[in-house]
């Protein structure tokens, strides 16, 4: 007899519960109550034995439980398997495990059997059994043949096609059953199976057909993988497979419309399950996608577009943007819509608002082309026709005279004589001011200057700084700022929009700097107001104690930047940033790169390529949620965005801002794999038909019909029936039966893997029916399994069992083991409650005199007599 820890870890828990007990001691000392350190020391035990049931003691005895041997026998256990399992049988019938001691086999179904030689062969599954592993109702089985407990042991591969063996888990432990397993696998097995392909369900003429395959290997080294595209092969390869998954991706086109079928098959030198080495896809194909491109009247670009749209197989249509739909219907009848250089004046509210309900709501694709008339040179910011792009356009910038004023708010209280960063926080922002009037003055731009303590202050009139001797006086001014007074923030920031309203330069920009925490104001109608004139606010917080929350609120509800330094060095670096961004310009002039940025289907066909470079490029931010495919850099600038995508609601949106061919992508003509790619990935997708059954895998498969996307009309169906037809012409009947509000399911008899002609009718709407090829998987008990997809050492370790070594079948004759943690468990309660009801009787209430019999301890009684004494003493005084 011997005592074991599951989780013996756990009995670090007594080191906390010691020092807190020994804190409690030397903090409060003796206890009141009598008898309060025996109710003490019941509760300080009742969490010992708390913390030692947690690490789940089990006594390990002599006697040998009640034993069934549950025994996998589906097709998924091979030669090598089985005769782990004879071993184990063989055991039993030598009666090393306590009687009785039964064996149960299973697959599909559990079958109990006498442990007898030559049970197990006489009794094997056939093989539609064989064809399924049910481990939940082979437990459940074992369990009634132990009914007063004992001990269950597990032997499979686990790899379970039905059931959830871990609902037995509950019932086991309620019987006092350890559940112990064995993991039968076989070292010596080698296959390459095909575990995965997927490929869209529907496609139009020309799309690309990217096919995702997995392939699960036990062995590292090449195998040959073939492709074969309605029964023919297209492709061949040399993989080179590690142990584990090995995921492939490969692309195809869409061939004529119609159904199409995709199968892979992978050919390992002797694979011991060759049932595996294929899987097959469907894909219904429609007709070529219907784009529109809108061109401004003259422009040969969109001709040129549309011509290689035409040629890439894309059925085109040609428009102005006048002739752009203002409804629904015309748009409805598109897959996609290319809009080239179209400026946002040239577009009606109605037209775009159109545009935006087909891209959200129905799934139209959309790419915009940039140019010298579109983005942020054509008038798109603050658009609605923005909203759906995957970038924000700027307002131009310094392309016109006077064009930006910006308008610093400075805080000069008294705070900012301290220092941060080793120097005076008023220096700084002398400095800072002092750069941004010479970058102004530089770009003949408009600057005031407001600087505020508990009152704001104008410092610079807000004025085009066309001058040296402006540019001088503003520079004393500023350099002039003393530290004193106390903070109104609010007060500043009015005072600086003030100013801004007076400039007549169309773009316009606020810095406001502070270091304090101002007096509570509404901010809201002021945040506003900024936001509805597009006056961006940047906020600087300078040292700890500035009001960051409300800076950062300030900043985001006006679309501005937020700062944050304890270093007033910091200062002149943000003012230049920010004033940098302000009079940026909106295009890019000269030698532009383009460099990759992220990979995505739309330049798949650039892959590996050097990319064309630029003649220029407008500039665009990128927005949250979007991602950016191609980045534009030109010397001495900031990285942009070149060719941008997002999912905007339904539909898929693409940007290309440099636009197509003159003035600055003529080399991007030529590549038309891109085009070709950004149009398709944009498009509308294609619904498959309501009747288009898919298979589910299972042991066997199953087919499964979701006509939750046919309205009404699913209500009145009342049964779905037809055939599948195999390629060599062999007729299965299949009939649904509904298991869900909008779900049919029909079982399907066991056949082999491949592609299967369909042909269904749905009873109760007429012309409902739909007629095509379906994939049908192997077998699920063919599929390899990973060892973490097994549920044996959770089922476990829920009853406190264990996992046995395959080659130790003597393991059953060895005595079992008792579980102690719920007597410990049940022990710590009563103690808990003995302690909690001692010191519940120990404290007597008052007698009907009123004297109080409350116990004390002799220093409190002391102490009593003590205040007594003193009070006594005052009073005589008194």
């Amino acid at each position: 007899m011997s005592l074991r820890l599951v989780h013996p870890l756990l009995l670090l828990t007594l080191v906390p519960l010691a020092v807190a007990g020994l804190a409690i001691h030397v903090r409060f000392g003796p206890l009141a109550v009598p008898r309060g350190r025996l109710w003490a020391t019941l509760h300080w035990s009742a969490l010992v034995l708390l913390a030692v049931a947690l690490a789940q003691p089990q006594l390990k005895t002599g006697a040998r439980p009640p034993t069934v041997l549950v025994i996998d026998r589906s097709a998924s256990i091979d030669a090598n398997m089985r005769a782990t399992e004879d071993a184990w049988v063989r055991s039993v019938r030598r009666a090393s495990c306590a009687r009785p001691c039964r064996v149960v086999q299973f697959a599909a179904g559990p079958q109990p059997l006498p442990a007898i030689g030559g049970a197990l062969a006489a009794h094997a599954p056939s093989g539609a059994a064989a064809g399924d592993t049910n481990i939940e109702a082979a437990v459940n089985t074992a369990l009634g043949l132990v009914p007063r407990g004992g001990r269950v042991v597990v032997l499979s591969d686990g790899w379970q096609t039905t059931g959830d063996a871990l609902t037995a888990a509950a019932r086991a432990r309620a019987a006092n059953v350890q559940l112990d397993y064995v993991r039968l696998s076989d070292s010596t097995l080698r296959y390459a199976a095909i575990t995965q392909i997927h490929a869209p369900a529907t496609a139009h003429t020309g799309d690309p057909v990217p096919l995702q395959i997995t392939v699960r290997s036990s062995v590292t080294e090449p195998a040959t993988l073939y492709l074969q595209r309605d029964g023919v092969t297209v492709g061949q390869q040399i993989i080179n497979l590690r142990a584990g998954d090995n995921p492939l991706l490969l692309s195809y086109t869409a061939p004529a419309p119609g159904w199409h079928s995709f199968r892979a098959r992978v050919v390992l030198f002797s694979d011991d399950l060759p049932q595996n080495d294929a899987l097959a896809a469907t894909v219904d194909v429609v007709g070529a996608p219907r784009v529109l491109t809108v061109a401004p009247g003259g422009s040969s670009g969109g001709a040129t577009l549309a011509t290689l749209l035409r040629r890439l197989g894309v059925r085109v249509t040609t428009l102005t943007p006048a002739g752009l739909p203002t409804g629904p219907g015309p748009l409805a009848r598109a897959d996609a819509v290319v809009l080239d250089d179209v400026p946002a004046s040239a577009l009606s509210p109605a037209q775009v608002g159109a545009l935006s309900s087909a891209v959200r709501g129905g799934g139209l694709g959309l790419l915009t082309l940039g140019g010298p008339h579109s983005f942020s040179l054509g008038g798109y910011a603050h658009t609605t026709l923005e909203r759906l792009l995957p970038v924000t356009s700027l307002v131009p910038g310094n392309a016109q005279r006077r064009n930006v004023a910006i308008e610093l708010v400075l805080d000069h209280s008294g705070s900012m004589i301290d220092l941060a960063g080793g120097v005076p926080k008023i220096q700084m922002v002398r400095v800072a001011g002092t750069q941004v009037a010479q970058f102004v003055a530089a770009h003949q731009d408009d600057l005031g200057v407001v600087d505020f303590d508990i009152a704001p202050h104008v410092l610079v009139p807000i004025q085009r700084i066309g001058s040296k001797a402006i540019e001088r006086n503003v520079i004393t001014r500023v350099d002039g700022l003393q530290a004193s007074g106390g903070t109104n923030i609010y007060a500043g920031l009015q005072a600086g929009f003030d100013q801004l309203e007076r400039s007549s330069a169309p773009e316009k920009h606020l810095i406001l700097m502070t270091d304090g925490i101002g007096q509570p104001e509404n901010y809201a109608p002021l945040l506003g107001t900024l936001a509805r004139d597009h006056i961006a606010v940047a906020t600087v917080a300078l040292g700890t104690d500035a009001d960051k929350s409300l800076l950062h609120s300030i900043a985001a509800a006006t679309g501005g930047n937020f700062y944050y330094t304890d270093n007033a060095h910091d200062l002149p670096r943000i003012f230049a940033k920010e004033t940098r961004f302000a009079v940026s310009p909106v295009k890019l002039g000269g030698h532009v790169t383009v460099t990759p940025g992220s990979d995505s289907p739309v330049v798949r066909s650039l892959a590996g390529k050097r990319l064309p470079d630029l003649s220029g490029n407008v500039i665009t931010a990128l927005r949250g949620g979007a991602q950016a495919d191609l980045l534009a850099t030109a010397p001495g600038s900031k990285v942009d965005p070149a060719l941008a995508q997002w999912q905007d609601g339904a539909g898929r949106v693409v940007a290309f801002t440099p636009g197509f061919g003159a003035p600055w992508a003529g080399a991007w003509i030529g590549e038309s794999g891109l085009w070709n790619d950004a149009v398709r990935w944009a498009e509308r997708g294609v619904s498959a038909a309501p009747l288009t059954p898919t298979a589910v895998p299972g042991s066997p498969p199953s087919l499964q019909i979701d006509l939750a996307q046919s309205g009404g009309a699913a209500l009145r169906v009342s049964a779905i029936a037809g055939t599948l037809v195999s390629s060599a012409g062999t007729v299965y009947p299949v009939d649904f039966a509904r298991v869900g509000p909008s779900l049919y399911e029909a079982a399907l008899p066991p056949i082999s893997e491949g592609v299967y002609g369909f042909g269904l009718d749905a009873r109760g709407v007429s012309g409902l029916a739909a007629s095509g090829l379906v994939a049908i998987p192997y077998s699920r008990e063919y599929e390899p399994p990973l060892a973490a997809d097994t549920p044996l050492g959770p089922l476990a370790a829920l009853t406190g069992g264990r996992g046995l070594a395959a080659g130790d079948p003597g393991t059953l004759g060895r005595g079992g083991t008792d579980a102690l943690w719920w007597a410990l468990a049940l022990a710590a309660l009563i103690l808990f409650v003995a302690g909690a009801l001692g010191r519940q009787l120990d404290r007597t209430p008052p007698d009907r005199g009123g004297n109080d019999y409350t116990r004390t301890s002799p220093a409190s009684r002391a102490d009593s007599e003590s205040r007594s004494s003193t009070e006594a003493s005052v009073g005589a005084g008194t």
